[in-house]
């Protein structure tokens, strides 16, 4: 009957609905709140706390897709993607009337481990082979989320939700838990430190191993409880398994499909450094990454996401129409294997041996977030860029980014990453320019496409050289400057001409020939200035300066991120 109905379709011959019933089901879920649980941490320990949630989110995902798949008796096939806190299930269409009754079940265990901070909503429909080869739900299955959005946890609201409860002694401030008592006067959240295990686990351990084992009823004590409530345990070991996830993915490292099945699903490197007089590396710490920073001091961070990948999913939806060669949920499943590749595997590999200095916070599904010296980011990412194209050969697939520069070496991770988001969405994916949006790095604020990144860099470099190298005075930074940041200025372009003829009166003719081909390059018509020479100048000033003072360096980093 299946090749029947293949062949008919294939023919662009009518079908009725009767000869095509809804034998199958398409389940998407999706994690709500995942920002605010991220960032929702302690300064202490704030790095791994930060990449010990975003492991969490991802895993919580596959957890739940596979504790919904094990109970219908299916298999991991059926998981056609999991990855940025969602997932899509191909199930039978009986599955769909048993949704309710699973989301009550999820909603009882999310409630317990995390009161209204973090949820998961599920929404199913039925379809017929017709549309499961177009593959066209993408749209309704939104609808129907975006419905329970307003409906979160309404399968549980009872009147234990309203009892009165017993809040004395300390509680944590994030996730509201009775803390234990670990010294004299000091308090700690079993749960919230757990965290820190996981976090320590990812830089250190080589394998995760994820086993089914029977449900747990306790309320969460810890992370870990929260997987065994959905029947899987996740254990952390050294020693290859052919059942285990690899955590280390680098090209010599441990991830060898003889000793692992899978990568773990996210990026995992840290930088490690020799620190004081031990013989042994160790994690780098904020500081010492900071270090490593040419000019002014600073780690910052990258964050970036696939731009559109929404649209990019429902376009290939019915690409072929009725006259289908090729199943597009083929396609669907394939993209979202491949871009997993690209985020969890991939990018740790270059960034593991071109950018040792960095630390991937998070990596996996279609965004990232990397801490690194704030000179090395904008580097990684025309990196980024260009490997993402050389993998995808799409010119559809581009990505958006932007970097946050720490105003101190001491401030909260979790506070910079929220900067980072917010300067992503608000700037780099709001660029437009020449009939072009998205596809731009914000950086030392501005906001550059990446088809004017070479130029910029290129420029940057010549400037750079022009200090360094030739030893023109610094002053030069300050006049560009003014030029390039008051608009009237530019309406006085002879005087920068003056300047410049009277700069190279007093140099040798090396230092004139580079003055000359630089300032050439920044004419536009003889009478204008390149567009983006603002964030060329602030780049080469913070690169080229040794600050005196960190309360000076402080105050102007603070204004570079805004």
């Amino acid at each position: 009957r299946i090749e029947e109905l293949v062949r008919r379709l294939q023919n662009n011959q009518n079908v009725s609905s009767s000869d095509d019933p809804e034998l199958f089901g398409v389940i998407k879920g999706d994690i709500s709140g995942i920002q605010d649980f991220i960032y929702k941490t302690s300064i202490k320990n704030g790095l791994k706390k930060l990449r010990a949630r975003s492991f969490f989110i991802a895993y919580l995902a596959e957890i739940i897709a596979k504790y919904i798949v094990r109970k219908e008796g299916l298999y991991n096939s059926n998981i056609l993607y999991c990855g940025g806190g969602h997932f899509y299930l191909l199930v039978p269409a009986s599955t769909i009337d048993r949704l309710d009754e699973y989301q009550n079940e999820i909603d009882k265990k999310m409630y317990n481990a995390f009161g209204l901070d973090l949820s998961v909503l599920l929404g199913g429909i039925k379809i017929n082979f017709s549309r499961l080869l177009n593959f066209d739900v993408h749209d309704e299955l939104a609808r129907l989320l975006e419905q329970k959005k307003n409906k979160k946890f309404s399968t549980v609201v009872d009147l234990e939700m309203f009892l009165p409860e017993d809040f004395s002694g300390p509680r944590c401030p994030y996730c509201g838990r009775r803390m234990r008592q670990v010294g004299s006067n000091e308090y700690e959240c079993e749960f919230c430190e757990s965290f820190v295990d996981i976090g320590y686990h990812l830089a250190n351990s080589k394998y995760l191993t994820i086993e089914p084992i029977p449900e747990i009823t306790r309320k969460p004590r810890d992370v870990f409880d929260v997987f065994r409530s959905f029947g899987f345990e996740l254990t952390f070991d050294n020693e290859p398994n052919k059942l285990a996830y690899a955590i280390e993915k680098s090209s010599e490292g441990t991830y060898d499909p003889m000793s692992a099945m899978y990568p773990i699903k996210m990026a995992s490197y840290v930088s490690r450094k020799y620190i004081g007089k031990g013989d042994k590396q160790i994690v780098a710490d904020l500081e010492t990454i900071a270090d490593e920073s040419k000019g002014v001091k600073r780690w910052a961070i990258l964050r970036g996401d696939v731009d559109n990948l929404g649209s990019i999913f429902k376009s290939l939806s019915g690409t072929f129409g009725q006259n289908v060669k090729s199943a597009p949920i083929s396609y669907v499943a394939t993209l979202s294997s491949e871009l997993e590749m690209f985020f969890s595997v991939v990018l740790e590999r270059f960034v593991r041996e071109e950018f040792e200095n960095c630390n991937v916070i998070y990596s996996g599904g279609d965004d990232f977030m990397i801490l690194g010296p704030w000179n090395e980011l904008p580097l990684l990412a025309d990196t980024i860029r260009k490997r993402f194209f050389e993998f995808s050969k799409n010119d559809e697939l581009s990505i958006s980014m932007a970097i946050a520069i720490a105003p101190s070496k001491k401030y909260p991770v979790y506070k910079l990453g929220t900067i980072a988001g917010e300067l992503l969405d608000e700037k780099a994916k709001s660029y437009k320019r020449n009939g072009k949006e998205k596809a731009a790095l914000y950086f030392l604020r501005g906001c550059i496409g990446w088809e004017e990144f070479d130029k910029a860099k290129e420029l940057k470099d010549k400037l750079q050289e022009l200090i360094e190298k030739y030893g023109v005075t610094k002053n030069l930074l300050h006049v560009l400057d003014v030029f390039a940041n008051r608009p009237k200025e530019q309406l006085k372009i002879w005087r920068l001409y003056y300047y410049v003829g009277r700069l190279m009166e007093r140099e040798d003719a090396a230092t004139k020939r580079a003055i000359k081909d630089f300032f050439d390059s920044i004419l536009v018509n003889y009478n204008q200035l390149y567009p983006k020479l603002d964030i060329v100048v602030r780049w080469v000033h913070d690169e080229t300066r040794k600050v005196e003072h960190e309360e000076e360096e402080q105050e102007e980093i603070s204004l570079a991120n805004h």
